[in-house]
């Protein structure tokens, strides 16, 4: 091992720093594990601090074969981080990561394998991929979800619009 990622007790955050590490299958220790070390004046073993969340497994497969499709709205809320989002993607299986509207996303083939993401229900090109197009669309959040629960249940991050 040659890193381990610090994190508090408390939920995990879907962090660029967590989610390398759970994608590195790097083990995610609570603080508590470097108060109980300074205390004891020695490394402690990381075995009782590993955060109750983490889930130690291989995650390169989690999104295999599937192409992501993030409409604008999540790409601009990425920001400079947008290509680290690909990255994580592509670490987890995804072979191909495009943004752009609804009609491009709605484009793509095969459709059997696009994953569409968007912001939420006010996204317009959400609204438009699920209204004009049919499709479902999963909010953003879904990829580091999957991550960190190291399974891919898509369907809790599904956006449904009202009719």
């Amino acid at each position: 091992m040659d890193y381990i990622c610090v994190v508090p007790r408390a939920r995990l955050m879907t962090t660029a720093k967590v989610l390398r590490s759970v994608i590195a299958n790097k083990p995610l220790v609570t603080a508590d594990w470097l108060s109980a070390s300074k205390k004891a004046d020695a490394v402690l073993d990381i075995g009782d601090y590993i955060h109750e969340d983490f889930i130690a497994t291989d995650r390169s497969s989690l999104f295999a074969g599937r192409i992501l499709f993030f409409t604008s709205a999540p790409k601009t809320s990425f920001g400079a981080d947008w290509d680290e989002i690909v990255q994580f993607a592509k670490k987890v299986g995804a072979t191909s990561v495009e943004s752009g509207s609804a009609t491009t996303g709605h484009d793509i083939t095969p459709k059997e394998r696009v994953l569409l993401l968007g912001v939420d229900k006010a996204d317009k090109d959400v609204k438009a991929l699920i209204w004009d197009h049919e499709r479902v669309v999963y909010m953003k959040t879904m990829l580091a979800r999957t991550i960190l629960a190291a399974a891919f249940a898509p369907e809790a991050s599904r956006i449904t619009l009202d009719t």
